[in-house]
């Protein structure tokens, strides 16, 4: 009786020894699920730099790698990138020489840009400098109407400076230059008319030894005038003109040619 209980008594506790020991089995390895578990999804969100550090039979234990922390003690901050320096710029072959007369970068002369333009200055003063050595002093007004018509009027004074020929007076003239090219550029048609008035002071004629019949006689002329000149105007605003042409007097009386005359003049002048 006594080794019968004995015998159930060994029987229970192998039973219950099996009993632990398949929970125990069953509890490591459901742990073990669990860690390696949370250690694939710790290493998903750390791209994968998960460090396995040791593993039995039964429990794996993960140690994820450690963050850096910039400021941290013993942290190595990133060397600074320089930024790229600009190039010098450095003038070529082709450069335009800022002391060069040029025109989008083609070379003019020097003083004719207004050549290539077709702004200009429309009022324009002139006089002739040879004029004005030798007694004959004149002054001229002009002012642009368009792009190739101008009005002209002049006034001129002849004195006898060297008192030979005796001869005085005055004469004013009206006229419109029709230019070719462009106002005060090029050449250039100019009909006009011109009223003239001549005094005689030379009583005396050399040779007869006697007093001239024309002392004291004014001559009055007036009459149209056709001229054709050419003017050149330059940037810094002076310009020369020239023309030569005829004149006719209507108030002469001749029958041999008197009644027509050479006309012309050279002025220099400032347009502004």
């Amino acid at each position: 009786m006594h080794r019968e209980f004995n015998r159930l008594d060994m029987a229970r506790h192998m039973l219950m020894s099996i009993a632990m020991n398949n929970t125990t089995k069953f509890a490591a390895s459901l742990l073990t699920a669990t860690v390696v578990t949370m250690g694939m999804g710790a290493a998903h969100a750390e791209d994968a730099n998960t460090t396995v550090v040791s593993a039995t039979n039964t429990v794996v234990v993960v140690t994820p790698n450690q963050p850096t922390i910039v400021g941290a003690p013993g942290a190595v901050a990133p060397a600074p990138v320089a930024a790229p320096s600009a190039a010098p710029v450095v003038a070529g072959p082709g450069a335009i020489d800022p002391d060069v007369s040029q025109i989008n970068g083609h070379p003019v002369p020097v003083g004719t840009h207004n050549e290539y333009r077709y702004s200009f200055r429309k009022t324009n003063i002139a006089v002739n400098p040879i004029g004005w050595m030798i007694g004959i002093y004149g002054v001229s007004a002009s002012h642009a109407l368009s792009n190739n018509i101008a009005v002209r009027g002049d006034v001129t004074a002849y004195v006898d400076v060297f008192g030979d020929s005796g001869e005085s007076g005055i004469e004013v003239g009206l006229s419109a230059p029709i230019y070719l090219r462009r106002t005060y550029q090029g050449p250039f048609i100019e009909p006009g008319i011109l009223v003239r008035s001549m005094n005689n002071n030379n009583c005396y004629d050399a040779y007869s030894s006697s007093s001239s019949s024309s002392c004291g006689n004014t001559v009055s002329q007036m009459g149209p005038q056709i001229l054709v000149g050419y003017h050149v105007s330059y940037d810094s605003g002076f310009n020369m003109a020239a023309a030569f042409g005829i004149q006719r007097d209507l108030n002469a009386s001749s029958e041999y040619g008197d009644d027509v005359l050479p006309a012309g003049y050279f002025r220099v002048g400032y347009a502004f």
